[in-house]
């Protein structure tokens, strides 16, 4: 039952187009159910994944990031550091591997 509830509220959250809600709640999910941990990673899946958060980042147009104004800059600063260190923290927690952690966070972090 649990894990179903966790299923909806993660597509709830991907249809809100919230990431980092459902980031979160996959690696919850992931944390109840031992069968879908996310160690071992190969190499392969780092690498994947690691494309993958910087085409992500690619996507952003120097037109975008030249419309933000000085004064969201301070927000979005501490918004970043903010969610690093609770992901850093929650890495910690459920004893992800400190590379894979530090990934994961800087890409939730940065999108």
């Amino acid at each position: 039952m649990a894990i179903a509830f966790f299923v909806v509220l993660l597509g709830l959250a991907l249809f809100l187009q919230q990431a980092a809600l459902s980031l979160f709640l996959g690696i919850f999910l992931s944390y109840l159910n031992n069968k879908l941990s996310l160690t071992p990673l190969s190499v392969n899946g780092s690498l994947f994944l690691k494309a993958g958060i910087i085409c992500l980042g690619g996507t952003i147009s120097l037109k975008s990031l030249g419309t933000i104004s000085i004064d969201y800059i301070p927000l979005v600063s501490i918004y970043v550091i903010a969610i690093m260190l609770i992901g850093i923290l929650i890495g910690k927690a459920i004893k992800l591997p400190k590379n894979l952690t530090l990934l994961l966070v800087s890409g939730t972090a940065i999108c």
